[in-house]
């Protein structure tokens, strides 16, 4: 607000000694300056025809131009494009070609070519009278000229949003009077630290630095301190490093220039000056890389307007101090790691419109006092640890709030059915917290939410007739995540009325809603409005008539939608989930109308038919998955124009046939998973020629035959390769070795987890999934999918030896080699069966029977080594080497199994002490167990008394 007041400050300065239009109709411009003001003109491109105006003899009357009262030299010239919001017309108004020199006009102080397309500045470092000059948005391009700081008068300089580049040059330190500095939005490069002369402008009120391409680095010099005139300053969207120095508290002093008690004569220049306190309004040091705790100084800011600090990395409590700042209006904390409690001060800021703490990990309950914040307008404590009850007192006077955000935190609401709030949302963000278990019936005052997110909020309730009227207005919609139904035989409970009375009650249900809400997706009133629709993790259900032709975000997964796929346009879809339902019948040719398409996924449902040929067309698509259905016929050849295509999941379906060659266009391919289906033919040796990039590849359960080609070994991103229940013959490629990222214990360059798409803080995710079958389970792996790596190839006709390059894959976490006809020796580094805790408690031999190569325990063949040990009447082989490793790894065993098991047990314990649930499900646990054990004993009992006793049954004793 003070730095305004100084702007207004220069203004008047300026144009009390300046005159235009008719104003000035009794001053004539002097001949040479109307010249250079034609000439001026001559060179610029003016296609809006705004200097129309400049004819005639006396300059003075022209547009944009201002001359002074005294001399009628020309002293202001205003030529701003004053077009906003329509860059067309912002565009079709600019002033475009290169500026001819205006060094005629030497008295000219003011100077704004703002929002123009210009060039050829360089003379502006000859126009010495000049105080004002705005060059913001003219798309200049190249570095500042030098001469600029020849301007000693100058006090406002605004060089933002143009294509500069190059170092700041050092002359602008001899600037002494500049009061506003704007280099902001800009490319400026070869600056490693702050230029250090910005801190000998101390005249400086306003100091904007914001987003420069290459961002100054480093920390912020202690010298800043010493500019005490500052009001604004604005560092965001760079690099800067470190504490916030100790010296810049002296921002908060404070000064008065007094003129009273003066003999003044004629005009005041400058009569706003007189009582203006010079004392930091607003402070911008986000998306930096500050670290350390926020001073406690900031609350000695008393002016202070606004502080913005978020997208960095500073630490500790918000200081409490911080409900000193009786005029702050934004708080913006978020993405940093600040800790600790919310100071209950910031309910004593009367003045705040905006609180953001976004993303932090601040933790205890929400100040109650937030409540009193009746200017209050956007509240966002979302990603934190905090907790507890939320109650209608938080929201005592919040009559202004508009945006509340509440998301993953463990927040419980407690409010009462009839409670209405003071408030009109537009946004409310809750997931994650606790709303339910019933629909929070408060909701059906907010006449108008736009965006509403919902989800895991434990709701389980029945989805209320009046929530079809206020959808309509809303456009982000997700309540994923809960156990929500609609009423009915499809969902709705339908009440049996009377038929005298039925023509009555379907009054009622258009009065109130009626029907079933997903029912009425497609219909006008609220298609025309949702983009962003997640109804996934429900228990929705029935058939699907239309979907809405607005939406660009559909997931209905996990849900028990039946009937077919709704036809429709899907021209606008960007993420299609219709996966886990009950679908049914064949893919609609509609679906290849969603050409902006790039994640669709119909998995685990009940379709039918063939793939679409024209799904090929889809060329934005990143993710096809049609898993787990009954589709059946070849793979059409048209999917091979996908060649963004990243995802391909086939797995358990009826395709047959060879694989069409034109997958092999799929070069970008990360996943292929054709498993479980009726594929026939060699494996391809393309795959591994054409998809490099190939992370994981599931050929599982087919028909292929043949060997498996030597090319495969060109993948080196491979992590999981599954080629089992096949009919595959010929040896084991030797150069399996060659797959480098089974090598490695890590594997951080794979994103399991990727997303497109966004719309406000929502955001399209999709989590690849493989079913891998370890320890004789099938599992899908989805989350940790990023650190599995696995070789299966068992259940085909494999020959020959196992190659000595496995023993080089590290990081491989299962390999399965079983149902072959593996002959010769087992490499040395894999053929000693592995020891250890867990698989010591396999101790049947059966396991491992049918190995030659396999040695060690608990077989009698014993390893190379390795000696025969006398344990009573068993022959245990211990090999001497490995002995003093056992005893000493039994030692450090020892050592910890006692604690460890002495902690675990007193936490099992109050586990069970604490938790009845938990209590009734362990000794239910154990009564069953012991049920099995029992009869497991009496029948192996009497299996054996009928071998060696058959006459004799245990029930005769």
């Amino acid at each position: 607000m003070r730095a305004l007041v100084m702007l207004l400050a220069l203004f008047f300065t300026i144009t009390l000694d300046s005159s235009c239009g008719s104003l000035a109709s009794n001053v004539s411009c002097l001949k040479n300056e109307r010249e250079a003001l034609i000439k001026f003109k001559g060179n610029l491109i003016d296609e809006a025809n705004r200097l129309r105006s400049w004819v005639g003899k006396d300059c003075c009357t022209w547009e944009g131009i201002g001359c002074s009262r005294r001399t009628g030299h020309v002293i202001k010239l205003d030529l701003r494009n004053q077009i906003s919001g329509d860059f067309e017309n912002f565009q079709m108004n600019e002033l475009g070609g290169g500026i001819s020199p205006l060094v005629d006009l030497k008295d000219l102080s003011y100077l704004d070519l703002s929002g123009n397309n210009l060039s050829g500045v360089d003379f502006l470092g000859s126009l010495k009278s000049l105080r004002y000059l705005n060059l913001s948005s003219s798309n200049l391009v190249g570095k500042v000229p030098h001469n600029l700081g020849n301007l000693s008068r100058l006090q406002y300089l605004d060089l933002n949003s143009n294509d500069l580049v190059g170092p700041i040059p050092n002359t602008l330190a001899r600037l002494t009077s500049l009061t506003v500095l704007d280099l902001s939005f800009n490319h400026f490069n070869d600056t490693i630290k702050m230029p250090f002369f910005i801190c000998n402008l101390s005249s400086l009120s306003v100091l904007k630095l914001h987003s420069n391409d290459h961002g100054f680095e480093g920390p912020l010099p202690s010298c800043m301190g010493n500019m005490t005139q500052l009001t604004v300053l604005d560092l965001c969207y760079n690099q800067f490093t470190g504490e916030i120095p100790n010296s810049m508290k002296n921002l908060y002093s404070l000064r008065i220039f007094d003129l009273s008690s003066n003999d003044f004569s004629g005009e005041i220049v400058s009569p706003l000056y007189g009582c203006i306190r010079t004392s930091l309004e607003e402070l911008n040091l986000g998306v930096n890389s500050f670290t350390g705790q926020l001073p406690n100084y900031l609350g000695e800011f008393k002016n202070l307007e606004r502080l913005l600090i978020d997208y960095n990395s500073f630490s500790g409590p918000l200081p409490s101090s911080l409900g000193r700042l009786s005029y702050l209006r934004e708080l913006d904390a978020s993405y940093n790691q600040l800790n600790g409690s919310i100071p209950v001060g910031l309910g004593q800021l009367s003045n705040l419109q905006f609180l953001d703490l976004y993303n932090n990990s601040l933790n205890g309950t929400i100040p109650v006092g937030l409540g009193q914040l009746s200017n209050l307008q956007s509240l966002d404590l979302s990603y934190n640890s905090l907790g507890g009850m939320v109650y209608e007192q938080h929201f005592t006077t919040l009559k202004s709030l508009k945006e509340l955000r509440f998301t993953s935190n463990s927040l419980v609401i407690n409010v009462s059915s009839q409670w209405v709030p003071p408030f009109q949302l537009q946004v409310l963000k809750m997931a994650s917290c606790t709303l339910g278990p019933q629909f929070p019936p408060w909701l059906q005052t907010q006449r108008h939410v736009t965006e509403l997110d919902m989800s895991n909020a434990s709701i389980s309730d029945i989805m209320p007739n009046w929530f079809e009227h206020m959808s309509s207005c809303i456009w982000i919609l997700d309540i994923s995540n809960n156990h929500m139904r609609e009423k009915g035989e499809r969902g709705r409970e339908r009440e049996k009325w009377a038929e005298e009375e039925e023509k009555k009650e379907e009054k009622k249900k258009t009065e109130e809603g009626g029907g079933g809400w997903t029912e009425k997706l497609g219909e006008t009133q609220i298609k025309v409005m949702l983009s962003v629709l997640r109804l996934s993790s429900n228990k929705f259900d029935g058939p699907l008539s239309t979907l809405p032709s607005s939406t660009y975000t559909l997931d209905l997964s996990n849900n028990l939608f039946s009937g077919p796929i709704p036809m429709g346009n899907y021209s606008g879809i960007e993420f299609l989930a219709l996966s886990n339902n009950h679908f049914s019948g064949v893919i609609p040719v509609s679906l290849c109308s969603a050409a902006t398409t790039g994640i669709m996924d119909l998995s685990k449902n009940h379709l039918s038919g063939r793939i679409p040929r024209c799904l090929g067309n889809l060329g934005r698509l990143i993710v096809l998955d049609l898993s787990s259905n009954s589709l059946h016929g070849q793979i059409p050849n048209s999917l091979g124009f996908l060649q963004q295509l990243g995802y391909l999941h086939l797995r358990n379906n009826s395709f047959h046939g060879e694989l069409p060659l034109s997958l092999q266009n799929l070069t970008s391919i990360r996943t292929l998973d054709l498993g479980e289906n009726s594929f026939m033919g060699v494996i391809p040796p393309w795959i591994g020629d054409k998809l490099s990039g190939l992370v994981f590849l599931s050929l599982q359960s087919n028909n292929f035959y043949g060997s498996i080609p030597v090319q495969l070994c060109h993948l080196s991103a491979l992590q999981l390769l599954n080629l089992a229940h096949n009919n595959i013959t010929g040896d084991i490629p030797s150069c399996f070795q060659n797959f480098t990222a089974m090598v490695a214990l890590e594997h951080a360059n794979f994103m399991g987890s990727f997303g497109i798409g966004a719309a406000g803080d929502f955001y399209d995710p999709y989590d690849d999934k493989i079913d891998l079958t370890t320890k004789g389970r099938e599992q899908e792996y989805t989350k940790i999918l990023q650190y599995v790596t696995s070789i299966d190839l068992s259940a085909n006709r494999i020959t020959g030896e196992i190659p000595e390059g496995l023993t080089a894959l590290l990081g491989l976490l299962n390999l399965n080699l079983s149902g072959n006809h593996l002959a010769g020796r087992i490499p040395e580094k894999i053929g000693r069966i592995p020891t250890g805790n867990q698989l010591q408690t396999l101790d049947d031999w059966s396991i491992y029977a049918g190995n030659d190569g396999l040695c060690g325990a608990p077989l009698t063949k014993s390893c190379p080594g390795d000696e025969p040990t006398d344990d009573g009447n068993r022959q245990v082989l211990v090999s001497e080497g490995n002995k003093k490793d056992d005893e000493t790894e039994l030692l450090w065993f020892c050592a910890g199994v006692g604690p460890g098991f002495v902690v675990g047990l007193l936490g099992f314990f109050c586990t069970l002490y604490f938790k009845r649930k938990w209590r009734h499900l362990y000794f239910q646990f154990v009564e069953d167990a012991y049920g099995r054990i029992f009869v497991a004993i009496v029948v192996r009992a009497n299996r054996l008394r009928k071998k060696f006793h058959p006459q004799r049954q245990i029930g005769e004793e």
